[in-house]
């Protein structure tokens, strides 16, 4: 594997770098790809726990069908107003080390080479080799194309000198339950710079997820005290029946952050993938449905069926259409007490049009 001249090496085998490696080998069965994780599978992740259609589709087109918990949809609630965005009969809700497994098992199946504890030490992009560090040792792999799908915390954006230039800092936080009542869908509530987001992921397990703005006048207290964050959104917990009485935590938090991130799609030749190109902020099960088929897009065109700017132009639209619908949700967010009754219908046809746009250019 280390003198293979061809080899595809994906650096961050989360759920994006091993679809990549499991969609190379579709179209190229042939072809050899290496993953190189620097914790073990499976990976747990700090995110929405959601699977959107557009997701589930690539998924299934390569095999993988354990997808979790069918959803309704996504219902955001906004200062006593509902709004129910129907994602179709392929929303899901799956715990993402439930999802990085399936991924793990397939990739393996396919013959694609997995190193975990492996860490990247550096890169020479003129002789096309990386050093990586596992088992106490320094090993050498030259490789004929590098991708970096390390996630928020890109280790190849720092060796590669890729900045971050991006001034919205966001910290997320999650948290998984066992609950008395089923949810069936997506549940959204928003107040002044903070979003909760929760998420079934089977029948009785929900996911507590929570986003803010590092700029909050109780960032510092979120960070220390997680009680502080339930209980600005107790009293929508208690309308959903999943008050203090009615759930106990599985003792998972974990916060994670500052999130914020610059786009890159490709530098010197190295291409990123998922959120090590750049962030994808909270609009459950988005940021992987997005980082899933961009992967797909990139497969395609390293196996020689898509052009590299028919690839570049198709990943910055859906980039661009993506960041349309942030832009609106963090508005929303950021300016929650100025916000109007006619903002609020503004909000729901934003929405609505943003879940056009999507469809149309997934």
């Amino acid at each position: 594997m280390t003198s293979d001249p061809n080899l595809i090496v994906i650096v961050g085998g989360g759920p994006v770098g091993l679809y990549l490696s499991i969609y190379i080998k579709t179209l190229s069965p042939n072809q050899s790809v290496c993953v190189i994780e620097k914790s073990s599978w499976p990976k747990d992740k700090v995110c929405g726990q959601g699977l959107l259609p557009k997701g589930v589709s690539c998924l299934e087109e390569v095999g993988i069908k354990n997808l979790g918990l069918s959803l309704e949809g996504i219902q955001i609630h906004f200062k006593e107003r509902d709004f129910l965005l129907k994602a179709g009969s392929k929303f899901r809700g799956i715990k993402r080390s439930d999802l990085s497994n399936e991924l793990y098992l397939k990739a393996r199946l396919m013959g694609v080479t997995l190193l975990e504890s492996s860490l990247v030490r550096s890169v020479d992009l003129h002789s096309k080799k990386i050093k990586i560090s596992q088992d106490q040792r320094i090993r050498e792999i030259t490789y004929h194309q590098l991708i970096a799908a390390d996630g928020i915390n890109s280790s190849m954006r720092r060796l590669l000198g890729v900045l971050n230039k991006s001034s919205l800092k966001r910290f997320g936080a999650r948290e998984h339950f066992v609950v008395e009542k089923e949810l069936g869908r997506v549940h959204v509530f928003y107040h002044e710079q903070i979003e909760c987001y929760l998420t079934p992921v089977s029948k009785d397990q929900v996911e507590f997820c929570f986003l803010w703005h590092q700029e909050n006048a109780n960032h510092k207290e979120f960070l220390k005290n997680k009680e502080s964050l339930y209980q600005l959104f107790e009293h929508e917990f208690l309308r959903l029946g999943l008050g203090l009485n009615s759930r106990r935590s599985l003792l998972d938090f974990k916060v994670l952050g500052p999130l914020s991130r610059s786009p890159v799609l490709r530098k010197e030749g190295v291409y990123f993938v998922g959120d090590a190109c750049q962030f994808k902020d909270g609009i459950t099960g988005e940021g992987v449905s997005l980082g899933l088929s961009q992967a797909r897009s990139l497969a395609s065109h390293l196996t020689g069926s898509r052009s590299l700017l028919s690839y570049l132009f198709l990943s910055s639209l859906n980039i661009f259409i993506y960041r349309l619908g942030c832009e609106f949700m963090l508005f929303f967010s950021s300016n929650y007490s100025r916000t109007s009754l006619l903002g609020e219908l503004f909000f729901s046809k934003i929405s609505m049009f943003y879940t056009y746009l999507k469809r149309q250019f997934s």
